[in-house]
């Protein structure tokens, strides 16, 4: 993905530069900015996988950390007035060596707290709980960084690119455990279905005749309609499972439908048939049982 760069320039006017330290920064240099742009600075900086304060993780990670800001300020902020300082680049303040002689490296640490940056709930469906707390966190500070909300499934599939592209790096740089890097969240709320409508539904499977063992070897999605296959499979990518796995699929029950369910109702026809999908193959208390002989 290719961001644009900014055609207007960021309010920039950051005092005391001179007081940073190698490491750690021990001025707030994001004093100086606007509220959005420095909103915009903490959300690039958490899917780089640095502290904002942290200047050697930035400056290590300058390109993108910067491509960020700016896609980020683009899609949020207000035209900030060319009267002011124009041509000031806020990482230059803080990584003045040559980016030529930087060392472009992935660096992993702990999620900052998105709640500053996370936007108003707008959908009636939290799509985000059927993910681990660290991919969580990726897809709200993705969203803040192309402008949408979290919850508004129109603004993140019609910038699914963007998206995906900024959630798989934040994923990627913060090693968010039992996640793949290649992870598509997204798939839950936007599948190839553009004409579908957002319907309550009844979200169930239809009628599977038998069990899977622990590596099912009988195809338990055969029966699904096409879409809920579709949701099943990506529900199942979603929480680290083969989709096949029952052991792992069980054991991560509460999570899998959360998933399940949120991808259905963005994305599938009302299915009639009420039925618990995960029921099918988790048991609540007991074993599904044989039918006996008359």
């Amino acid at each position: 993905m290719q961001f644009k760069f900014l055609s207007a320039p960021f309010l920039c006017s950051l005092l005391a530069a001179a007081t940073l330290t190698h490491g750690q920064l021990t001025s707030d240099w994001l004093s100086g900015v606007s509220p959005c742009v420095r909103q915009c600075a903490v959300a690039a900086a958490q899917v780089v996988g640095c502290d904002v304060y942290d200047r050697a993780c930035l400056c290590r990670n300058r390109a993108a950390f910067l491509n960020l800001v700016r896609a980020c300020v683009q899609a949020n902020c207000p035209i900030i007035a060319t009267s002011l300082v124009s041509s000031v680049n806020p990482v230059n303040l803080i990584c003045p060596i040559p980016e030529s002689k930087m060392q472009f490296k992935f660096i992993s640490l702990t999620l900052l707290a998105a709640a500053s940056i996370a936007s108003a709930q707008v959908g009636s469906i939290d799509w985000l709980s059927g993910l681990t707390p660290c991919v969580r966190q990726c897809a709200i500070a993705a969203a803040t960084i192309i402008g949408c909300n979290v919850y508004d499934r129109v603004c993140l599939c019609n910038n699914r690119d963007a998206y995906l592209d900024v959630v798989r790096t934040c994923i990627q740089n913060n090693n968010c455990p039992t996640v793949s890097s290649a992870l598509n969240p997204v798939n839950l709320i936007c599948l190839e279905f553009p004409k579908m409508q957002f319907k309550s539904i009844a979200f169930t499977f239809l009628a599977v005749a038998s069990t899977v063992s622990a590596q099912g070897s009988i195809d338990w999605l055969a029966g699904l309609n096409p879409c809920v296959r579709k949701c099943a499979v990506s529900a199942a990518e979603l929480i680290g499972c083969d989709v096949y796995n029952r052991i792992c699929l069980c054991s991560n029950r509460n999570a899998y439908l959360a998933a399940v369910r949120a991808c259905i109702q963005a994305n599938c026809p009302t299915i009639a048939i009420s039925l618990n999908p995960v029921n099918l193959i988790c048991p609540i208390i007991d074993p599904i049982p044989t039918l006996q002989p008359l």
